[in-house]
């Protein structure tokens, strides 16, 4: 890698352990591991599509694009995404945001998302991931 190069992989990996090490860290992800919470946080966000209709059309898409949603949640951008991409890869770890996501797809059947149910600390690349992507959202 050029040593101009940021490593953003390794830039989050050095903040979540700061995180972790702080006296007072909880894993996003627990908050997220009851499917009541995550179904209340998409209802939330269905109340409000404005600030996600802005985030998608900030973004370079055709019917081709590749899109990586990291911490995709119940598919606030990731279900949108699918009507607008050939494929999206949601990667969330949190078990009732997962579960909400999994209701989404099936339900908008959105058959052009593939799921990760992991942390993104955890995610093989090369195992876990389909890319090429021509899009990636960290949220």
């Amino acid at each position: 890698m050029d040593e101009n190069t940021i490593d953003w992989n390794k830039v989050w990996k050095n903040q979540m352990l700061k995180n972790i090490e702080s006296k007072c860290a909880v894993e996003c992800a627990r908050v997220w591991d009851n499917k009541e919470s995550a179904t209340q946080y998409w209802n939330a966000t269905q109340n409000n599509k404005e600030q996600t209709q802005q985030t998608i059309e900030g973004l370079a898409l055709t019917p081709d694009s590749r899109i990586l949603d990291i911490g995709a949640g119940p598919g606030t951008l990731t279900i949108p995404l699918s009507t607008q991409a050939m494929h999206v890869t949601a990667v969330e770890p949190s078990e009732g945001m997962a579960g909400v996501l999994q209701n989404n797809i099936a339900e908008y059947e959105a058959d052009n998302i593939t799921c990760v149910q992991k942390r993104w600390e955890d995610v093989n690349v090369e195992q876990d991931l389909e890319g090429p992507y021509d899009v990636v959202i960290a949220s």
